[in-house]
C-alpha cells in the first residue's frame, strides 16, 4: 500500500502546481481584492513561531526584514498576520538542572525587541489585548513555551511564566 501512496503523492506534487497556475489565470481581480481586504481586516493569529531562539542565539532582529528567517515584523504585516505566539523553546536535553533559564532569556529577548519597535508591535496578554493592539494598527505578540520541562515541576515557576505573559505550554517537544 505504501508504494501506491507514494505514487499518488508524487502525482499530486506534479499536478497541483499546474492546477494552481490555471486557477490563477481565472481569478476575478475584484473578488481577489475583496478577499484581501477581508484577510487584512481580520485578526489573523499565528499560533507558533520558533523565532525566539533565533532572536536570542542567532542575533535575529525582527524589526527588520532578514534573510536568516521567514519571520519578522515587516513580513508579518505584509502577510496580514495580526497576532503571533512566539514559542520559547527548552530542548529536552539542555541544562537539566535549570531548563527555565534559557526560556526566561528568550522571553526577555522577545520583550526587548518588541519594546525596541513600539510603532510595529506590542505585547498582548488576552483576546481583548489582541483586538486593541490590532485597532492601533500594530502586531500583537504573545508568548508560549515549547516543552513543559522549563516549569521544572514548580507551580511557582508556572505562575511566574503566566505573569510574564506566557499563554500556553506544550507538555513536551518530541
Amino acid at each position: 500500500m505504501k508504494p501506491i501512496l507514494s505514487l499518488l503523492g508524487m502525482l499530486l506534487l506534479v499536478l497541483l502546481p499546474d492546477a494552481r497556475v490555471h486557477a490563477e489565470e481565472k481569478i476575478d481581480p475584484e473578488l481577489w481584492q475583496r478577499a484581501l481586504k477581508i484577510h487584512h481586516d481580520a485578526v489573523v493569529v499565528d499560533t507558533h513561531y520558533d523565532t525566539p531562539m533565533l532572536m536570542l542565539e542567532g542575533g535575529l532582529d525582527v524589526g527588520h526584514r532578514s534573510d536568516r528567517s521567514d519571520v519578522d515584523f515587516i513580513r508579518m504585516r505584509e502577510g496580514g498576520v495580526g497576532a503571533a505566539f512566539f514559542a520559547a523553546y527548552s530542548p529536552n536535553g539542555s541544562d537539566l538542572k535549570n531548563p527555565s533559564r534559557k526560556v526566561l532569556e528568550m522571553i526577555d529577548e522577545v520583550y526587548q525587541q518588541v519594546e525596541r519597535y513600539p510603532d510595529l508591535a506590542s505585547m498582548a496578554f488576552s483576546a481583548d489585548g489582541i483586538a486593541e493592539i490590532h485597532r492601533r494598527g500594530k502586531l500583537a505578540i504573545l508568548l508560549g513555551i515549547e516543552n513543559g520541562g522549563a516549569i521544572e515541576g514548580s507551580l511557582r515557576l508556572l505562575r511566574d511564566f503566566q505573569r510574564l505573559g506566557v499563554r500556553y505550554v506544550t507538555l513536551t517537544h518530541n
